[in-house]
């Protein structure tokens, strides 16, 4: 394949990604993946001629546990651990905390200042289902 094809090709599976999540969310159930490839711009539909497939787990997981991550995780380590641990910060170059990897690779150190029992709990949560590093 061409350079210029593949970019366009990962550019429709990565729009039919985020409309299969966005779907997964709200509780549609969306369209075929063919019909979603039929809809994208003409000359990237006329050009690529690819069977559908199922989204690998890991790349769907990976999506849903970072939108987790900025969902409930992120808005708890702002109200607590900024300014330091956000860009700009004297602690942000050694513990970037607006990254899902640096806490879930830091996971003691981070339930041990968070004192609220729900923000902990939410947290622990997300925790869970992140993979042990």
């Amino acid at each position: 394949m061409r350079p210029r094809l593949l970019l366009a090709a990962s550019a429709v599976l990565a729009a039919w990604l985020a409309f299969e999540l966005s779907c997964a969310r709200a509780s549609v159930s969306p369209a075929p993946a063919s019909q979603h490839l039929a809809s994208a711009s003409a000359p990237v539909a006329q050009s690529v001629t690819a069977t559908p497939t199922a989204v690998p787990d890991a790349i769907a997981s990976h999506t849903t546990r970072e939108t987790d991550f900025t969902t409930s995780v992120r808005p708890i380590l702002l109200s607590h651990c900024a300014p330091c641990h956000e860009p700009g910060g004297k602690m942000y170059e050694r513990l970037p905390f607006d990254r899902a990897e640096t806490i879930a690779s830091h996971r003691e150190g981070v339930l041990k200042r968070i004192k609220a029992p729900d923000e902990k709990a939410a947290i622990e949560k997300w925790l869970a289902a992140q993979p042990r590093s």
